[in-house]
């Protein structure tokens, strides 16, 4: 898992460099930090958190934000292509986790949406 981090760190570094300092690299790493911190909180409370999924998550949750994003890019950059590529497992998983973090995209959560169950237990998507 050592080198899917690596190379995934790599790659989220050059593709937030192009962006203004409040979506660099020191951004991402405190989104790390924090998401990982409140994991081990549930994994410690005997719960089963995944924290390798966690921090990729974390690494890749501004990779095709709309705010900096064209579609063409978003395609371009997949997230769940990239970890395939990389032989990860869990590449869909970290797609749906980072396609569902946002506040905008929060409030428009429902629980009649298809996948409201998945996004309710899912204790990687809310470290």
């Amino acid at each position: 898992m050592t080198n899917v981090l690596q190379n995934t760190r790599v790659m989220v570094d050059e593709y937030m460099s192009r962006f203004d300092p409040s979506h660099d690299m020191h951004h991402v790493d405190r989104v790390c930090r924090l998401a990982l911190q409140l994991a081990q909180q549930d994994a410690f409370q005997g719960k089963e958190v995944d924290l390798t999924v966690v921090e990729l998550a974390a690494l890749c949750h501004d990779i095709g934000d709309r705010k900096y994003s064209t579609g063409q890019e978003k395609e371009e950059k997949s997230i769940e292509q990239f970890l395939t590529r990389q032989g990860y497992p869990k590449a869909a998983l970290i797609q749906k986790i980072v396609d569902h973090v946002g506040y905008s995209k929060e409030l428009g959560w429902s629980k009649e949406d298809a996948d409201s169950d998945w996004r309710d237990t899912c204790l990687e998507l809310h470290a």
